[in-house]
């Protein structure tokens, strides 16, 4: 069967997918490997806060079993509280404007523990609440935050994440999931036989500006790392 196209229409922007590749069921996110086709439109100032009065939360996750988590690199997870009020195609385009990330998809985050071996990924909450799990389920050094529209996760390469409790009330949980220039993200689930795929995050290349403010102010790159949690915190 010959593989087509078609365009999909999320919150004003246009992103093509193969028909033979695409489903519309709940467990599947709407994922393009192109960028959308949208040419940007201007962005509001008054959709992003200004970083100094951000407040950031930078965590440590110790190693669980065969996730690896933060243990590699120390690269930090980050998360910029009530950093925007953007919708889903303002924020797109402020990622393309920061340049450091691509926006990818629009969906909610997957109810089993997972992490990326070839790639960092940016989370922007664009709607409702919820509350994640970093680090494995079963480790004592995870973190379950409860994150809100207007939050940035920044999830370094390794990090077992997952998504615990959908709270609603009035609009699902969904993010703008975003990936570094020439990166494509790969699932791996902390069973054997991914050892090698664990050993591309060393190499790894870190942001060099901020994914949501640029090279200007550089959160991300200036966040000093905490100490690793010696036991699960369940609210940051």
């Amino acid at each position: 069967m010959a593989m087509s196209t078609i365009d999909i229409h999320i919150s004003g922007w246009t992103m093509m997918a193969s028909v033979s590749s695409l489903s519309l069921s709940t467990e599947n996110p709407l994922i393009c490997s192109n960028k959308f086709s949208k040419v940007l439109e201007p962005i509001s100032n008054m959709s992003f806060n200004p970083p100094s009065s951000v407040q950031v939360t930078s965590r440590q996750i110790p190693k669980w079993e065969r996730i690896p988590n933060t243990s590699i690199q120390s690269k930090p997870l980050l998360i910029y509280h009530k950093a925007f009020t953007a919708s889903p195609s303002e924020l797109s385009a402020r990622f393309e404007q920061a340049g450091e990330v691509i926006p990818q998809w629009v969906y909610s985050m997957y109810k089993q523990t997972h992490f990326h071996s070839t790639t960092h990924e940016v989370l922007g909450v664009v709607s409702g609440r919820a509350r994640l799990c970093f680090g494995g389920e079963q480790n004592p050094g995870r973190v379950e935050p409860i994150v809100e529209k207007g939050d940035l996760i920044i999830v370094p390469a390794g990090v077992g994440h997952r998504l615990l409790d959908d709270l609603g009330p009035n609009d699902s949980f969904t993010m703008v999931g975003a990936y570094p220039h020439g990166k494509d993200w790969d699932m791996c689930y902390g069973r054997p036989g991914e050892e090698g795929n664990i050993k591309n995050i060393e190499n790894l290349e870190w942001f060099h500006g901020d994914p949501l403010y640029g090279t200007d102010e550089r959160i991300v790159v200036l966040k000093t790392p905490d100490p690793m949690p010696q036991a699960c915190e369940k609210s940051i």
